[in-house]
């Protein structure tokens, strides 16, 4: 087995977002997709913290219940859910105590960001670090910031998704212009 990875709210709604896997509008949404498909193929288990399930479901309106229902299965079936127990709630509160400490300079634009966002980041932090996850991928430059002030403190690293450019050739496939409709993409 690979590494233990972990992907945010953010990088999940990008790789599921309601796009023609055809047609990567989005640079977003083609890093998710990408990253998904390079843990799978490097073999990495994907895990996912119930807190991060919680922030990936809240941003489906009533109306799309369905679709959620569908996602929740199939994730499901790729991705290992893990819960938030003991063990998560202790590491994760000595995180938080430790960024409310004043040696701790977290240098984070609270702006527009709410204290319930920073502990919810702080939770998933100490739910990956209790169950050995290696590296959280995320697009939250702010989870990065936080992370980089508790490194110290905790065995996962957090790191952006890849850019496009840090793809092999392999790892992104090769456009091939097809003149009927434009480009499409030739997995190698």
């Amino acid at each position: 087995m690979g590494r233990k990875i972990v992907l945010d709210n953010c990088v999940l709604a990008w790789a599921y977002a309601s796009v023609d896997a055809e047609d990567y509008a989005d640079e977003k949404i083609l890093q998710a997709k990408r990253l998904i498909e390079k843990l799978d193929k490097d073999g990495d288990e994907i895990l996912l913290p119930t807190i991060i399930l919680f922030e990936f479901l809240s941003i489906f309106s009533e109306h799309e219940f369905e679709q959620r229902e569908k996602l929740i299965q199939t994730l499901s079936k790729h991705i290992k859910l893990i819960e938030f127990g003991h063990e998560c709630a202790v590491k994760s509160s000595e995180l938080f105590r430790i960024s409310r400490h004043p040696s701790v300079r977290t240098e984070i634009d609270e702006t527009n960001r709410t204290s319930s966002q920073r502990k919810s980041d702080i939770m998933i932090l100490g739910q990956s670090h209790a169950n050995g996850v290696d590296c959280i991928y995320t697009g939250d430059d702010r989870f990065i910031t936080i992370y980089t002030r508790l490194s110290q403190h905790c065995d996962v690293k957090v790191a952006p998704m890849p850019e496009s450019e840090e793809w092999t050739i392999e790892d992104r496939g090769v456009v091939i212009p097809n003149s009927s409709s434009g480009n499409s993409v030739l997995e190698i």
